[in-house]
């Protein structure tokens, strides 16, 4: 099944529960051993891995437009801040990621491809891990 139907249908699962952060956190999981799982196989590293960070980047604004709905407008206006303080925050994170890549292009005239998946792995990770303070954010609610 395409990651991205997956995707939707696990949210509409989700927001038909009782316990939406519990559901998120489900959902991540699941996401990650699918993942994984299709990663065992070895075949389309690379591909697999620039379309995980995908997938997260699709999570985060789910979650995050799930959380928006559950704030007053003074905790929408924090939310809003601390967000493009996070995007700020991860915008450099990449480009030092990328910046290595760049710098072996430069030295040896191309990239590995693990080395450009490895890049694609941190930056999913990166982007989960702001899901999961964001679905904390709900739990707390």
């Amino acid at each position: 099944m395409n990651k991205l139907a997956y995707l939707i249908l696990v949210t509409l699962i989700i927001g038909c529960s009782s316990s939406i952060a519990d559901d998120y956190r489900k959902t991540l999981d699941s996401l990650e051993k699918q993942h994984q799982t299709e990663l065992n196989k070895g075949e389309r590293m690379m591909h697999l891995e620039k379309e995980y960070e995908l997938v997260m980047d699709s999570m985060l604004n789910i979650v995050y437009k799930d959380l928006m709905l559950k704030l007053n407008e003074t905790e929408k206006k924090n939310l809003r801040t601390e967000q493009r303080e996070w995007i700020k925050k991860r915008d450099v994170e990449f480009k030092k990621l990328w910046k290595s890549i760049d710098e072996m292009i430069t030295e040896i005239g191309f990239a590995p491809q693990d080395e450009r998946m490895f890049v694609y792995s941190q930056k999913a990770n990166f982007v989960r891990n702001r899901v999961l303070e964001l679905v904390d954010k709900i739990e707390e609610r």
